[in-house]
């Protein structure tokens, strides 16, 4: 490139200078504005080239800037947290554990119809779960397991007492408590 015809991309204060430049990725770590060329973030250092990149024209670009072409504060970009599949694993086991132990117990004492709620139920935890705000894993496992558990030796007690009909009432709540869950903001 001729010398005339380079550009800064950043100005002497560290922001972003678009110049002709149509185009920013936005860092998924701290939502930055980056250069598309940029390997890094210029702020946190987040690996910009193994993130899915969120190009927005210049345009586009108009609600994030402020005066003088400056971005925003990050606060209006709130990083993304990705769910890592392995932390939610304990309390998925833990869950099928519940839910086969109550089904096994409801079919030993002679209350299969109780095993519908009980799979109602799952099906809507797990529907919860998957478009929950907060993780059900990580910091979040001794919470999720104890619920589990609770759910699995009140209905299993009341399975063995012979009432059957009080599984309905713990599946409810235990639906209830995971969409609570499941939309409080992490």
């Amino acid at each position: 490139m001729a010398k005339s015809e380079q550009r800064t991309l950043l100005s002497s204060d560290g922001e972003l200078n678009l110049g002709e430049q149509s185009e920013v990725v936005y860092c998924n770590a701290c939502g930055t504005a980056n250069a598309t060329s940029a390997a890094f973030c210029r702020k946190c250092g987040h690996n910009l080239e193994e993130q899915e990149a969120d190009m927005v024209g210049v345009a586009a670009l108009g609600s994030r800037l402020g005066i003088g072409g400056k971005a925003k504060h990050d606060q209006e970009a709130a990083p993304v947290r990705r769910r890592n599949p392995g932390e939610d694993l304990p309390v998925q086991i833990t869950t099928l554990v519940g839910v086969a132990a109550m089904s096994i117990t409801a079919f030993i004492r002679d209350q299969g119809v109780a095993v519908i709620p009980i799979l109602i139920a799952w099906m809507i935890a797990e529907i919860a779960r998957s478009q929950s705000k907060q993780p059900i894993g990580g910091v979040n496992v001794p919470i999720n397991v104890t619920l589990v558990c609770i759910v699995t030796a009140l209905s299993m007690a009341a399975l063995i007492t012979g009432q059957g009909a009080a599984v309905i009432l713990i599946s409810i709540v235990w639906m209830i408590l995971e969409i609570i869950r499941s939309q409080t903001p992490a």
